[in-house]
C-alpha cells in the first residue's frame, strides 16, 4: 500500500521541471491511507487491528512480512507525502502525527550506530538494497520538502 509513494513522487519530479504534475498520480492515495489508518484488519485470534496501530509506530503486516521487522522511513515518508500532496484530509490522526511517529522510529534505529545506518542484523531487513533504499527516499523526501517550501512558493501542483 505504501509503494503509492512512487505516484505521489510525481509531484517533485514534475515540480523540479516547474511544471504541474499529471493528476492520475493521486488517484486512490486518500482512499489506501486512510485503509492505513482506520480500516481493520482480521488478526489470527480473531480480533482485529489497524496497520498503523494506535500511539505506536509498528505496524500491522494482515499477510504477515518475510522481509524483515523495521520499516518505520517507508512509512513515515509516505506520511510526508501524503500530508504535502493533501491526500490525508479528513483522516484522522492525521498523516503529520503518524510521519512523526514513524520519523522517529527510523532516527531511533539510526542512532544504535556511529555510522548512521538504519539496520544491524540482516532479520530486520532482509532486502539487499536496504541501506541505500533509506539514503533514496530521504533525498527524495527532503527534495519534496524543498519543492513544497521554499521562497518561490509551492511547485508541488496537479494538472
Amino acid at each position: 500500500m505504501v509503494a503509492f509513494d512512487q505516484s505521489l513522487y510525481q509531484g517533485f519530479v514534475f515540480g523540479l521541471a516547474n511544471q504541474a504534475a499529471p493528476r492520475a498520480a493521486l488517484h486512490n492515495i486518500n482512499r489506501t491511507y486512510a485503509a492505513l489508518v482506520s480500516k481493520p484488519f482480521p488478526l489470527p485470534d480473531g480480533g482485529t487491528s489497524f496497520i498503523y496501530r494506535s500511539n505506536s509506530a509498528e505496524i500491522y503486516y494482515p499477510e504477515g512480512n518475510d522481509w524483515g521487522t523495521h520499516f518505520p522511513f517507508y512509512f513515515g515518508n509516505f506520511d510526508l507525502l501524503v500530508t504535502l500532496t493533501g491526500q490525508g484530509t479528513g483522516i484522522h490522526p492525521a498523516a503529520a502525527k503518524w510521519e512523526r511517529r514513524h520519523n522517529e522510529s527510523q532516527l531511533a534505529l539510526m542512532s544504535r550506530f556511529a555510522d548512521g545506518r538504519t539496520y544491524g542484523a540482516s532479520a530486520e531487513n532482509t532486502y539487499y538494497g536496504r541501506e541505500h533504499r533509506i539514503g533514496a527516499m530521504a533525498g527524495q523526501a527532503y527534495l519534496t520538502l524543498f519543492l513544497a517550501r521554499n521562497t518561490m512558493g509551492n511547485r508541488l501542483r496537479w494538472r
